[in-house]
């Protein structure tokens, strides 16, 4: 007996397999897309957090004065890091300060527990946002992580620790740590988006940083 052969494919299904493929392979490279996005947003917000567990970390182990040896005797140098960032250029750097000009001898301003133009300022390290992030509230409706109060208007926040007027902050926002690694201003944020997430670095008590993340009003 013959066996009759099973008929194939027209052009008109194949065109249309083709299509379904097509479309599938659209719908799954952008949600892959997405993804990777998120990845890397959460990976930039990380990097923050570490880098500033670093400069804290610096903090300690340096101590709030350093000993140095002149000639009336010893002498104790008060210091501290700041975290200083650019919010609008993606930057940040930790910088340590010494209240000292490094002449040997005191100035009048020594001691004073703030930074002047004379001080001793050493650049620790530098970090940037990648391309594509910025420090933004994005698309967050409240304060991060705990939700307790509106961003108004939404986008607006960056980074909202405290933007003192003298040196290393010079007007930007930036983190102090003393020497035990606490922060001299408690209940900041850290705002980092892509535009469509955002993670929230915060700082609730001294020395304490917890991340989480928005996609509007509830914070994960």
């Amino acid at each position: 007996m013959i066996k009759k052969l099973s008929p194939g494919f027209t052009l008109m299904e194949l065109l249309v397999v083709l299509g379904m493929l097509a479309l599938l392979v659209t719908v799954g490279g952008a949600a892959m897309k997405d993804q990777f996005s998120n990845w890397n947003l959460r990976n930039a917000a990380n990097e923050v957090l570490e880098d500033l567990r670093t400069a804290q970390t610096e903090a300690v182990k340096r101590g709030d004065y350093e000993a140095r040896t002149a000639s009336g005797g010893q002498r104790f140098i008060q210091q501290n890091v700041f975290v200083v960032f650019n919010a609008a250029a993606g930057s940040y750097q930790a910088v340590l300060w010494q209240d000292d000009d490094g002449d040997g001898s005191s100035d009048a301003t020594d001691g004073n527990n703030y930074p002047d133009a004379g001080d001793t300022y050493q650049v620790l390290f530098n970090g940037r946002l990648p391309t594509g992030f910025t420090f933004n509230s994005g698309p967050a409706t409240k304060s991060a992580c705990t939700g307790s109060s509106d961003i108004n208007p939404v986008g607006s926040a960056s980074v909202t620790f405290s933007s003192p007027g003298y040196p290393p902050c010079n007007g930007n926002p930036c983190i102090r740590f003393n020497g035990h690694g606490n922060l001299s201003t408690i209940g900041g944020n850290v705002y980092v988006t892509n535009g469509d997430k955002t993670y929230a670095i915060n700082s609730l008590r001294p020395g304490f940083f917890r991340m989480c993340w928005t996609k509007g009003s509830v914070w994960q």
